[in-house]
């Protein structure tokens, strides 16, 4: 365990397994688009790779300084939003279609 205030050794392990498992699922993955496509592979590591390590790193920290009663007060809410969310997906024009599947609500800026 850890002394109050420390760092929780485990808890970090974790993280930095669980994120160095998903930077290699996504080198994987990103193999198949570099061989259809002219990507070069440092530009699709360095944009796609460091901007969720970066945002990612930023909704961790945030989430972390949040006391677990909130989460617990708001977690009702919090599904509730995400299967409002998942049915959306399915609303013509909400929902985008790729490659024969919905999977995104288009926000017309970006996709969610």
């Amino acid at each position: 365990m850890h002394s109050r205030g420390g760092v929780d050794r485990v808890f970090l392990t974790i993280i930095i397994t669980l994120i160095s498992l998903g930077i290699l699922v996504f080198i994987s993955a990103s193999l198949g688009t570099l061989a259809s496509n002219s990507s070069k592979f440092t530009n699709l590591l360095v944009s796609q790779l460091g901007f969720g390590l970066v945002l990612g790193s930023i909704a961790m920290y945030g989430a972390s300084r949040l006391k677990y009663q909130f989460w617990r007060k708001h977690a009702f809410w919090i599904f509730l939003i995400s299967i409002i969310l998942s049915v959306l997906v399915f609303i013509p024009g909400i929902g985008m279609e790729h490659g024969g599947a919905r999977r995104w609500i288009d926000l017309r800026i970006t996709t969610l």
